[in-house]
C-alpha cells in the first residue's frame, strides 16, 4: 500500500476514466462527449491516448476550482488495466 503525506494528498487530485464505459452502463464516469471551452473533446481524447499509450501527458482547458476561471490544465495519465488514472495541474 502506498502512503501519501498529508501535503501530497491535499495538493494532488487524481481522476480516473473507465476505458470500457462507452456503453454508458457505468454512470460514474465523465460524459465521453464533454468538451472544453475550445471545443476539444478531452475525455474522448484521453481514452484514445490511453488505448495507444501506457502513459502520456494531456493538455486541455478546465475550470480551476480555486480561481473559478477557465485555465489550461496539464494532466499526467497512466493506463491501469481498463482504467486511466490522471493527476493534473493548472498552468
Amino acid at each position: 500500500m502506498i502512503k501519501l503525506s498529508l501535503f501530497v494528498a491535499i495538493a494532488l487530485v487524481l481522476f480516473a476514466t473507465n476505458l470500457r464505459a462507452e456503453d454508458k452502463k457505468d454512470k460514474t464516469v465523465y460524459d465521453f462527449n464533454m468538451k472544453d471551452i475550445d471545443g476539444k473533446a478531452f475525455v474522448q481524447e484521453r481514452v484514445d491516448l490511453a488505448r495507444a499509450n501506457a502513459s502520456f501527458w494531456q493538455t486541455y482547458k478546465f475550470t480551476n476550482p480555486v480561481s473559478k476561471k477557465i485555465e489550461s490544465k496539464s494532466a499526467y495519465c497512466e493506463r491501469l488495466g481498463d482504467v486511466v488514472v490522471c493527476g493534473g495541474v493548472y498552468k
